[in-house]
C-alpha cells in the first residue's frame, strides 16, 4: 500500500513539473504574440498617416498592407487569446494535481500515525505482560 502511494505521489509530481513546463512555454508564446502584435500596431499607425498628395497607385497598395496587417494583428490577437485559454486550463489542472497530492500527503502521514501508535501501543501491551509475569514470578 505505501509503495503504491509513493508511487501514484511520485507520478504527481512529475506531472506537475510536466506541467510547468507546458505553463511556461505557453507563457513564452503569449509574450511572443504580444510583441509581434505591439510591432503590427505600430506599423498600422504609422501606415494609417495620410500623405499630402494622394497618389491612387500607393494609396491602393497602402489600404491593402493596412488590411493585411490588420489582419495578421486579429489573428495574432485570437491565437494569443487561445494561448490564455490554455494557460487558464493548465492552471486548473495545475490546482487539482497539487490538491491530489496535498490529500495523499495528508492520507500517508495519518496511516504513519496509526501505525506508530499501534506499535506504541503493541510496545506497551508487551510491557505490561512482562511487568506481571515478571511480579507473578517474584511472588512465586
Amino acid at each position: 500500500m505505501n509503495l503504491a502511494l509513493s508511487s501514484l505521489m511520485n507520478k504527481l509530481k512529475k506531472q506537475i513539473e510536466a506541467l510547468n513546463n507546458e505553463q511556461l512555454t505557453v507563457r513564452e508564446k503569449i509574450k511572443t504574440l504580444e510583441m509581434e502584435a505591439v510591432g503590427i500596431k505600430a506599423e498600422l499607425a504609422k501606415a494609417l498617416e495620410i500623405p499630402a498628395h494622394i497618389i491612387p497607385e500607393q494609396e491602393i497598395s497602402r489600404l491593402n498592407f493596412v488590411i493585411a496587417r490588420q489582419q495578421q494583428y486579429d489573428d495574432l490577437q485570437m491565437r494569443a487569446m487561445d494561448y490564455e485559454k490554455l494557460l487558464a486550463i493548465f492552471q486548473e489542472r495545475h490546482l487539482r494535481l497539487k490538491t491530489e497530492l496535498k490529500t495523499l500527503e495528508k492520507y500517508r502521514e495519518r496511516n504513519a500515525l496509526k501505525e506508530k501508535k499501534a506499535a506504541e501501543s503493541i510496545a506497551e501491551k508487551e510491557m505490561d505482560t512482562w511487568a506481571l509475569l515478571k511480579s507473578s514470578k517474584k511472588y512465586s
